[in-house]
């Protein structure tokens, strides 16, 4: 029987642009089955990669007996593929059990045709397929930007032979990298869904890693005691905000460090198992696994466990003063996570160490443009942020390494940009704010009583210009009349806002308040100057500094609303007395700054007249 001709030559991949290579070619198997087949997006990538694999043991003549592309429209070819490692699952999802394709038998060679081209142009081995799975397959799977992937392979400086762990890994991306690292993997975790499975087993295939994949951890339920620290090393990206649910097997993986500092806080024992008492992914996700590797672990998390109260503070004051770690937090640059703004740090944990000390990296800046031609335009700089971490060398505002007693002394927070940009020892003869202030007016509760008064509320709206605030202002508010003597806002005081924007200053003017009352809204509070001491606008020309809004970053908190609270502001920034100029120089300069922001506004009112008149 002749064999069936597989068109080539239809494809070149190389000329596409905007679009990587094996993007491209995953793309368009992707589209073709989907429109020749009932299949879910999910099923119908699997196809596609299923194609990809058979077809990369075929070219390396891994299949015995077969060696043309024309070979794969039979199922006896997919079944000897699985001897060399093509998972069994994919050989019923090509072949329904009465001998029939799922997907009509000219897609198929339509398929094989864009192979055989792809693999004429470039080694399939060579390219980041997981990348493009975590790409197209959407928010169905947790995918990273691939500089972030890089950098966590980097920072774990796990040998090749070694035993890594990797219990989250929805696509591929990290466990693809570890294995070309020549890294043995254990690929297998609370979160581990067939589908992810079996696309990384695709994955490995094609980059020719299959035999290096292990998909069974050998932890079963109940074996929580006495814990050997059965892998090298860890990879942990659990998911971030996630809530563990009673009953759903998360606590067959946990191990314990007993008899630390502040272990009783994280371990409590029960009918003869130890067990954690944490119920978030992500410090669950420390607490557990973390008892079982032997020498270094890298985790991904959001940033509310660096800084958060409650059970995360808990593990952060057990991590500082039991565990004597981490050795390096590294807080990340935006939207590193597809289809997610959550801001995210890795965290480090070394056994091998002996510094008592944390290096604190924002690498917030450290972006290069985008060589993939996928989703990212940006992608994380990984060689200058391991570069910078791996560095003793303090770099401002970006780099600085850490004792852990000064991160005890700062309740165990773990925020870099709190040390990077605090004050230095020996610094500017400074004053808290706190001492330079008479009271703190903050926004009142809203009164929905019938006899309650309609006032104007001033926000972050009407903030951030250099005249005094006169109103009126947009918003209102309804506050009780016995409440009003202590909320309402006179003329001198200043407006700092301290949640949402963080840093935007205004100053009450006297005309403010002589219809209406004024009261504050909730994004920002009022400080009230004492009368004696350096003057309302000098104050004011200083919470306009630099200096000042590098100290409200350094002591900001909240990864979804970032904000200062009233207590930090008066309390942890200081105001330099020798930068805070005389009253007669702050009110010439004041006044200066106050005729500029006109002529400018009246410049841009005279070009916009102009432009109108065209």
């Amino acid at each position: 029987m002749s064999k069936t001709a597989i068109p080539r030559g239809n494809h070149v991949f190389v000329t596409i642009p905007g679009q990587a290579p094996e993007f491209a070619a995953l793309q368009q198997m992707l589209n073709d089955v989907l429109a020749a087949s009932s299949m879910s997006r999910s099923d119908a990538l699997t196809y596609a990669l299923a194609w990809l694999a058979a077809g990369k043991l075929l070219s390396a003549g891994a299949i015995a007996g077969y060696r043309e592309y024309s070979d794969l429209l039979q199922r006896d070819c997919w079944e000897a593929a699985e001897r060399s490692g093509l998972p069994s699952e994919v050989t019923a999802l090509i072949w329904s059990s009465d001998g029939n394709g799922r997907v009509q038998d000219w897609v198929n060679v339509k398929l094989l045709g864009l192979l055989a081209d792809f693999t004429d142009q470039f080694d399939p081995q060579e390219l980041e397929f997981a990348d493009a799975v975590a790409e197209i397959i959407g928010p169905e799977a947790s995918g990273y930007n691939s500089g972030m992937c890089d950098a966590i392979i980097s920072l774990l400086q796990a040998p090749p032979g070694s035993v890594v762990w990797i219990p989250f890994d929805g696509t591929g991306q990290l466990t693809i990298r570890a294995l070309r690292q020549g890294l043995k993997v254990v690929l297998d975790g609370p979160s581990q869904n067939r589908w992810s499975v079996l696309t990384i087993k695709l994955l490995a295939v094609i980059a020719g890693k299959v035999v290096e994949l292990s998909t069974d951890a050998g932890i079963r339920s109940g074996d929580t005691q006495d814990v050997d620290r059965s892998f090298d090393y860890l990879i942990a990206c659990p998911p971030i905000g996630l809530k563990l649910q009673p009953g759903a097997g998360w606590r067959r993986w946990e191990g314990s460090e007993l008899g630390l500092t502040g272990s009783e806080a994280i371990y409590k024992r029960m009918a003869g198992q130890n067990y954690v008492q944490l119920d978030r992914a992500e410090p669950w996700a420390m607490a557990a696994l973390w008892p079982r590797v032997k020498f270094r672990a890298v985790f991904m998390t959001g940033l509310n466990l660096l800084f958060a109260k409650g059970q995360e503070q808990r593990l952060r004051e057990f991590l500082v003063l039991g565990l004597q770690q981490p050795s390096v937090v590294a807080t990340l640059p935006p939207k590193l996570l597809h289809h997610a703004g959550i801001p995210i740090a890795l965290t480090v944990f070394d056994r091998t160490r002996t510094a008592r000390s944390v290096r604190l990296v924002d690498s917030s800046s450290m972006t290069i443009e985008s060589k993939s031609t996928m989703r990212f335009s940006r992608q994380l700089d990984s060689t200058e942020l391991v570069r910078t971490i791996q560095s003793q060398e303090d770099v401002v505002s970006v780099a600085k390494t850490v004792s852990l007693d000064e991160v005890a002394a700062q309740e165990c927070n773990l925020m870099p940009v709190r040390y990077l940009k605090a004050l230095a020892a020996g610094d500017l003869d400074r004053v808290a704010l706190g001492d330079l202030v008479e009271v703190v007016i903050r926004a009142p509760v809203v009164s929905k009583d019938a006899t309650a008064i309609e006032v104007q509320e001033v926000g972050i709206a009407d903030l951030d210009r250099w005249r005094e605030l006169h109103g009126p202002f947009v918003k209102s508010t309804t506050v009780q009349a016995k409440k009003l003597p202590e909320c309402s806002l006179q003329p001198g005081d200043i407006i700092v806002s301290i949640k949402g924007t963080i840093g935007k200053i205004g100053l009450i003017g006297v005309g403010a308040t002589q219809s209406d009352s004024v009261v504050c809204g909730q994004s920002v509070v009022a400080i009230r100057p004492k009368h004696s001491g350096i003057g309302t606008v000098a104050l004011y020309l200083y919470l306009r500094s630099e200096d000042f809004r590098g100290q409200l970053d350094a002591f900001r908190v909240g990864a979804a609303v970032a904000h200062v609270t009233p207590a930090t502001l008066l309390q942890e920034v200081k105001v330099p007395r020798q930068s805070l100029l005389s009253q007669t120089t702050a009110r010439e300069r004041y006044a200066e700054l106050c005729a500029l922001e006109h002529d400018a506004e009246m410049a841009y009112q005279r070009i916009e007249e102009i432009r109108r008149s065209l």
